[in-house]
């Protein structure tokens, strides 16, 4: 079966179509259109040849590469990109079958409209390549959508993947890389799809300090009838939690205790703090703590990940500190991480430190 759509004053052909569904479902598949430059159609190799009709092609004034915001493109699939990148593998995906959502059982993107798995050439009739991990990809292909939301289970600082158009290009895509509403960055490329080695697909990635977990993939160019991914790899995910530490000075015979904490990747969303395993509280303000008390304090990462719990105060065999500063006269001493005898010898090391 060949589908022929009409474009204008033209009829311009989509890439395969095959008849599938061996009891009563007929599927619908793509295949690479005609060559901007060519009055052929492609055909289904297992239909028979149809008459070709004829049409006039449009001229593509494109611009190759774009970048814009705090994003480092990735255009090639270099050594140090797939050595450094997790890929999905799709292969055991059913092929003609749509997905929403695809997994590694570490990452998982879900897609705003469903894709659907092919295979370069036999269902993807073009030719794919010649900077790309393989010429014969598994892919997945957004149903003649010009626009797919891609949305990451886990924030990467890289994230990357091939596309092709529906259409003999060359064509504009433009994919932008959110980190929640902010837009980190946008990369634009001239894609050239052709049924011969003259093809130009690339890598559509990114790396950026800020990381990802919504990717935005649209036609810069109009409408290309949809367009196909290929080799799905994300980067850097943020597996370290956050680090906490206490500074605290005498006020009253008691201890003021400021809490504060860094994360390296997604950035801290809060800290938090309970005294003597009551519930944890949201830290706003300097905490007051007696000399016979327990505090502990932790804090949590906009990725979700939880900082094991640390403590400043009495513990079962003395009195314990971890990640503390001490405010003198003098300056900051710190950071002391040891477990005091009592809770006087802490005062004792406190009132020598201030001398």
């Amino acid at each position: 079966m060949i589908k022929n759509n009409k474009i204008g004053d033209g009829l311009m052909k989509m890439k395969k179509t095959l008849l599938m569904g061996a009891i009563s479902c007929a599927l619908l598949l793509p295949t690479t259109a005609f060559a901007a430059n060519s009055t052929d159609l492609a055909t289904n190799p297992a239909s028979k040849q149809q008459s070709q009709p004829s049409f006039t092609a449009k001229t593509l004034q494109t611009t190759s590469f774009q970048v814009t915001g705090n994003i480092t493109p990735i255009s090639t699939p270099t050594t140090d990109y797939t050595s450094n990148t997790n890929k999905i593998d799709i292969s055991n995906l059913s092929y003609y079958s749509h997905y929403n959502s695809i997994s590694d059982g570490t990452q998982t993107i879900s897609f705003s409209s469903s894709m659907q798995k092919l295979h370069v050439p036999d269902s993807w009739n073009a030719y794919w390549g010649p900077a790309t991990e393989s010429q014969t990809p598994d892919i997945l292909f957004s149903n003649y959508m010009n626009e797919v939301t891609l949305t990451l289970s886990q924030p990467s600082n890289t994230f990357g993947f091939e596309l092709d158009t529906n259409l003999y290009g060359p064509f504009n895509y433009t994919v932008d890389y959110f980190s929640g509403t902010t837009l980190v960055g946008s990369l634009t490329q001239s894609v050239n799809t052709s049924g011969v080695d003259t093809s130009d697909i690339k890598v559509f990635g990114a790396t950026s300090d800020t990381p990802f977990d919504r990717v935005v993939i649209h036609s810069a160019s109009g409408n290309t009838y949809g367009f196909a991914i290929a080799q799905i790899r994300y980067g850097n995910l943020d597996n370290k939690a956050p680090e906490s530490n206490a500074t605290l000075s005498v006020v009253n015979n008691q201890l003021s205790v400021k809490l504060s904490a860094t994360d390296d990747k997604t950035g801290v969303a809060k800290t938090q703090y309970r005294i003597n395993g009551k519930d944890w509280k949201t830290y706003t303000v300097p905490v007051s703590l007696k000399f016979d008390e327990q505090l502990q304090f932790r804090s949590i990462d906009n990725y979700g990940n939880i900082e094991n719990a640390r403590t400043l105060g009495v513990v079962k065999n003395g009195y314990q500190l971890e990640n503390v500063y001490i405010s003198t006269s003098k300056g900051l001493v710190g950071p002391l991480n040891k477990t005091m005898t009592n809770s006087q010898e802490f005062l004792l090391f406190i009132l020598t430190l201030s001398r």
